[in-house]
This record gives C-alpha cells, structure tokens and sequence, in this order.
C-alpha cells in the first residue's frame, strides 16, 4: 500500500463514526485484533495499540449477560462463515454503559481461520428510546387495561342499581300504602 493509500485509509477510518477493525479467529479458534481504528478510544476507552496487542480487553468490557449471546454469535458466524450482527452492551473503564452495534463481514483464510471486516458503532441513544418507548407502551397498555376493567365494574354496579331500582319500586307501592 502506497503513503498516498494509507492517507486515505487513515481519513476514512478517522471521518467513520464508531470502530472499523479487522479480527482474526484463528484455526485454533483463538480471537485477535489485527486493526482497531482510533475510534475505540471514545467507544470503549481503550487505545487501538491495546486492543490489537490483548482482544480480552475489549471482551472484557462486555457485561457479563450479554457475553454467552457474543460469544455463540460469533462462533455461529465463524462456523457459517455468514454476515454478523450483533447488539450488545459493554461497561466502559470510566463506568459508563454503552450499547453496540457490532457488524462484520467474516471470510475464510486458507490456513483455516476466519478474516472478520466490520464496524462497531454506538447505539446507546436509539436502544434507550426504543426501550423507553417499550416503557411507554406497556405503560398505556396496563392504563387501557385498567379503564376497561374499571368500565365493566361500573356496568356492573349498574345494573345492580337498575335491578335494585326496579325491584324497590315495584314492591313499594303507592305512598302511604301499607306495604
């Protein structure tokens, strides 16, 4: 690659929102970074020096539920050698909980490993609309739910009050009578 063609590489890596990166998944099945763009330093507050020389330190910024659905996600592409999509959420060394969008397209080596291409992107503002607009919903599902419960009740007491008006009146009699 000619200096002019790492420039260009170098500003598209910079321009690009979130983390281009290259992993390897060896024939042993051991991960590695082979790039990390510099983007990785505000998404997952790490150098790109450090995750290319230990990929455990980016692993290890997965939160521990969501790490079983990673890793199977991962082996599953490794294995179908299939496109990657993958959300998860990840505690930075600050302690700050982001959500990602992992993308990557996996392609066989002939030495049997697997070359992954993709981007890591920072999804936390759009999962926490969405999940706040779950919130919501459910909200005013258990609020319609509520009214109609309450409506029924009230047609209920209704009638209850209609047959008990009905049955007093008829039993009554004119005013003055006896009975």
């Amino acid at each position: 690659m000619s200096t002019s063609d790492s420039q260009v590489l170098k500003d598209i890596t910079t321009s690009t929102p979130g983390v281009i990166y290259q992993f390897l998944v060896d024939p042993d099945g051991n991960w590695s970074f082979i790039y990390v763009s510099k983007g990785i330093e505000d998404l997952f507050e790490v150098t790109p020096e450090d995750a290319c020389r230990e990929a455990d330190i980016m692993t290890n910024c997965i939160i521990e539920e969501d790490r079983p659905s990673h890793r199977q996600s991962v082996e599953y592409a490794v294995k179908n050698v299939t496109p990657w999509h993958h959300e998860h959420r990840i505690l930075t060394r600050s302690g700050v909980t982001k959500w990602i969008l992992a993308t990557a397209l996996p392609r066989p080596l002939e030495d049997g490993g697997v070359l992954w291409n993709g981007i890591l992107t920072d999804v936390t503002a759009a999962k926490e609309m969405k999940l706040a607009i779950a919130d919501f919903n459910n909200i005013n599902l258990q609020q319609m739910q509520n009214i109609a419960l309450m409506e029924a009740k009230l047609r209920e007491h209704q009638m209850i009050i209609s047959r008990n008006r009905s049955v007093i009146l008829h039993y009554s009699g004119p005013v003055g009578s006896k009975y």
